[in-house]
């Protein structure tokens, strides 16, 4: 679920959930993204019927709080109150979100299961994605950037980027390697 995608009404039902309900749910969720193939359906069961909730709607708010995890992990603290604002969650469960205070532990917690996968990269491909039809479909296909990574184990990723996040991707990088450079000096 995109965070783009929750409705209004989603929002503000699990804005009025009590926050220890919350609380467990978010726990879940950061070990979803943790570790995503551990079961955890008699956890969700448990929360269920601990807090008089339908598993249906425990499940919906358990997908929203991954929503809300993925749009923290991809934006800057500004943008995540912004858009999380902007989706009809309140100013109270904004602030009550341990996320945001949080930032380098829920990001240390969340990538510290998949940091030994990316040390073995075996190859790093791109290329760039333009359509050269015509004006009228350039405005509904933008120029995007395709990176394929290879890793040892085998697996393969594909990621899309489009001008704006690879130029801040590029920039970035650009800005490690000078502040490496300047360590070894």
């Amino acid at each position: 679920m995109n965070l783009n995608e929750i409705p209004k009404t989603v929002a503000l039902a699990t804005s009025q959930c009590p926050p220890e309900c919350l609380n467990n749910i978010l726990k879940v969720a950061l070990s979803i993204n943790q570790s995503p193939t551990q079961d955890r359906l008699k956890v969700i069961e448990k929360i269920s019927n601990d807090f008089d909730l339908p598993k249906e709607k425990t499940i919906e708010i358990l997908g929203v709080y991954l929503a809300i995890i993925r749009t923290f992990v991809a934006s800057t603290d500004k943008e995540f109150n912004a858009k999380l604002k902007e989706l009809g969650f309140s100013n109270e469960f904004i602030e009550e979100l341990p996320l945001i205070n949080n930032r380098t532990k829920v990001m240390d917690t969340i990538l510290s299961s998949r940091r030994g996968e990316f040390n073995k990269l075996v190859s790093l491909k791109w290329r760039i994605d333009i359509s050269l039809t015509n004006s009228a479909l350039v405005k509904k296909l933008p120029t995007s950037v395709i990176l394929c990574l290879q890793l040892k184990n085998g697996r393969k990723y594909t990621i899309n980027l489009n001008i704006k996040t690879f130029h801040k991707l590029r920039f970035n990088v650009a800005l490690i390697m000078k502040e490496i450079n300047q360590l070894n000096k």
